[in-house]
């Protein structure tokens, strides 16, 4: 929130003034690939990496990746950072399935293309889904719907098999760390 009141000022990587352990890694020269991490746009320069920004991203019409040679070849290949259907809606099932595929795709080819030494990917495709169909999976709140059960568990399925598909193409020399920001638990009601 801005300071003289309660207007909301969307957080950006402007407002982050010390390094990120990323940036730490790049002044040592260490090769990152940073993708769809929240509060990383703009984009700050990497000196050995590649950066990605993430959801508080304008649009794709800004340049929401470093260098901007990747901004170039991910908005030719309709990269997306947010749904643009309304949530609820099939449409945006679909888009957030085509979030996940483009940034997958993405981070497969740098693996298996690159010289790399860290790779930090936020999978928010899961987060989107969550936000508008956990409360509904659970059979013991009033709103259930089974069908969402399996619209949620068709999106964990499809992460789980392409973090599988990229741990097959890793060496046994990496370590891969799998780590939630928050658990997701129906409510009942909202107090203002």
């Amino acid at each position: 929130r801005d300071k003289d009141g309660y207007k909301r000022i969307p957080p950006n990587s402007t407002l982050v003034k010390v390094k990120r352990f990323w940036e730490i890694l790049d002044d040592f020269g260490y090769k990152c690939l940073i993708i769809n991490v929240p509060v990383t746009y703009p984009p700050r320069p990497l000196k050995h990496g590649v950066i990605v920004s993430s959801v508080l991203t304008p649009s794709t019409d800004h340049v929401f990746a470093y260098p901007k040679e990747v901004w170039e070849m991910l908005r030719k290949q309709g990269y997306k950072i947010l749904p643009k259907a309304k949530p609820g809606t099939g449409r945006y099932i679909e888009e957030v399935h085509e979030i996940l595929d483009k940034q997958y795709n993405f981070v497969k080819w740098y693996i298996e293309n690159h010289d790399w030494d860290l790779v930090f990917w936020v999978i928010m495709s899961t987060e989107m889904l969550h936000h508008h169909y956990a409360t509904f999976i659970d059979p013991d709140h009033p709103l259930h719907k089974p069908e969402y059960e399996v619209i949620v568990r068709e999106l964990y399925e499809k992460v789980d098999k392409y973090i599988g598909n990229i741990m097959k193409i890793l060496d046994k020399n990496y370590i891969l760390f799998i780590v939630s920001d928050h658990g997701f638990a129906p409510y009942y009601g909202t107090i203002y």
